[in-house]
């Protein structure tokens, strides 16, 4: 009976050990680390995608065209590569990887890309989306206003979930960031409010 369990177990350790990895373990990145982290935080419009390989992985390149930047501004686009997509009749999903469609609306806290898989033909640096799918929020326009939608399928955490800002409406996770970004100082005078 143990040689039987034990050849048994032989044989399908490696259907295991083959079989691929369902989520990305990260630390949780509350909203004040993302703004930390991040070089760069827009709400922009996704126009373009672009794939190719590197290195025996699809790497896909999403151009932003940046509706309101909180910080970093200046850019006026933004590449972002993300590890994934669909070429030449292939298709690779990472887990915890952000997903874009060109089209939609986002929040991006986005930080300069090591390296990048489109170096020799890309006019503009490369970005990256802090966190994984941490640091992205897609845009959801609904008749009381744009609500942000966070999707993080695909992560698991050491400790906590990250909070709930992806149920935020959109000026508010804005005006969030701007504080984080633009801390009041408690030395400066007050401004007076201008009345209507």
């Amino acid at each position: 009976m143990r040689r039987s369990l034990l050849r048994l177990t032989c044989l399908c350790l490696p259907l295991f050990a083959a079989s691929p990895a369902v989520a990305t373990l990260l630390k949780p990145l509350d909203l004040p680390q993302l703004v930390a982290r991040s070089t760069h935080i827009v709400y922009a419009q996704v126009i373009r995608s672009e794939s190719a390989w590197w290195g025996g992985r699809i790497v896909t390149r999403f151009t932003l065209a940046p509706i309101e930047a909180v910080k970093g501004g200046g850019a006026e686009l933004l590449d972002v590569e993300v590890l994934g997509g669909s070429m030449s009749g292939f298709a690779q999903r990472v887990s915890g990887a952000p997903q874009l469609r060109v089209g939609e609306h986002v929040v991006a806290f986005l930080d300069p890309a090591r390296v990048s898989a489109f170096k020799r033909k890309a006019p503009r640096p490369a970005w990256r989306v802090v966190g994984m799918k941490q640091g992205l929020f897609k845009v959801d326009v609904q008749a009381d206003g744009p609500k942000l939608v966070r999707d993080l399928d695909g992560l698991e955490f050491l400790g906590e979930r990250p909070g709930d800002e992806g149920t935020l409406p959109l000026a508010d996770l804005l005006a969030r960031v701007s504080a984080e970004v633009y801390p009041a100082r408690p030395d400066a005078p007050a401004v007076p409010a201008v009345a209507p």
